[in-house]
């Protein structure tokens, strides 16, 4: 049993999201995506979105903390695109706003408090893994919006001609 459902089942709740290792990221969360409704009065679509970010900010804040750098191939490559994806799904799903489009390197500070007591060395290269994930998020959002546009009417013409 990982922590997280030994915290749940500690503590009498239903799901792992429950627990005080993810309700400070979904509030850091809903106060960057005002137009979406909280954690616990969301749709299934803006909690699936919630989750994944939450998820996603733990995964990447710790494995680049240990070390492991997004590029273009490889695991790597791998943490790069999961990175990508989170960003899309705040951008789509919770229809962020353009002034807190790197949301993931925000949570990034609030994950590091939470499993600093297991991962300490997670506080000395906070920094670093901020500016990799705002990086990459503000990067991959620049190609994303030039993107979106030219697919749209790509597929528009298909299903038309």
């Amino acid at each position: 049993m990982g922590l997280e459902r030994l915290v749940a089942v500690l503590n009498s709740f239903e799901s792992n999201y429950d627990t005080d290792l993810f309700t400070p990221l979904f509030d850091t969360i809903h106060s960057y995506c005002p137009n979406s409704s909280v954690y616990s009065q969301a749709n299934k679509t803006e909690q699936y979105a919630y989750r994944l970010l939450a998820d996603h900010a733990r995964m990447f804040t710790i494995a680049i903390g240990d070390g492991l750098v997004p590029e273009k191939k490889g695991i790597g490559g791998l943490l790069k695109k999961m990175i990508e994806r989170a960003t899309r799904i705040a951008y789509e799903y919770l229809h962020i706003d353009e002034e807190n489009i790197a949301i993931l390197s925000k949570l990034i500070p609030i994950v590091t408090k939470i499993l600093s007591s297991a991962y300490p060395d997670l506080n000395e290269k906070l920094n670093r893994t901020i500016e990799i994930v705002q990086y990459l998020e503000l990067n991959y959002m620049k190609k994303y919006k030039l993107a979106k546009p030219l697919l749209e009417k790509f597929i528009q013409e298909k299903m038309q001609g």
